[in-house]
């Protein structure tokens, strides 16, 4: 998918890391001008809503013991996750915020779909580094 590895490279040669937010960026901040072109690629995992590109699989990561967690928030509202390192198809919104994380020690941010707007997760960050944790079934291409 050539509009997920240009944006990669992209992202890397601005921030010098791997990490989401990394090297003194947030998410949502960093100015992707570049083309869009979607096209299919193994790995790619894109917005159930829009089919934007999100992420890959090779950036699943384990955060406490896992890759995928439940969670439920304040209202009930019960999220399936998958934590990955790199999501250059979500932009950050709101401010970030320690309350009702779900990872102690990292704060949280809500971030969108690039392409439809649509919630897709949180991007974390703390001591311990820096995370996305996306909702799973608004994903496609796992």
């Amino acid at each position: 998918m050539l509009f997920y590895d240009l944006t990669y490279r992209a992202y890397l040669s601005r921030t010098g890391s791997r990490g989401g937010g990394g090297g003194g960026t947030t998410p949502g901040r960093e100015d992707h001008t570049l083309e869009h072109v979607i096209e299919e690629e193994e790995g790619a995992l894109s917005c159930s809503n829009c089919l934007y590109p999100i992420t890959r699989v090779d950036e699943k990561t384990a955060v406490a013991g896992a890759h995928e967690h439940v969670f439920a928030n304040p209202e009930g509202v019960i999220f399936e996750i998958g934590c990955f390192r790199l999501a250059p198809g979500c932009e950050g919104v709101g401010p970030s915020t320690l309350e009702f994380t779900w990872f102690d020690g990292y704060a949280w941010q809500a971030v969108v779909c690039r392409g439809c707007m649509n919630h897709i997760g949180w991007f974390y960050s703390g001591s311990g580094g820096s995370f996305y944790g996306l909702i799973l079934n608004r994903l496609v291409g796992m």
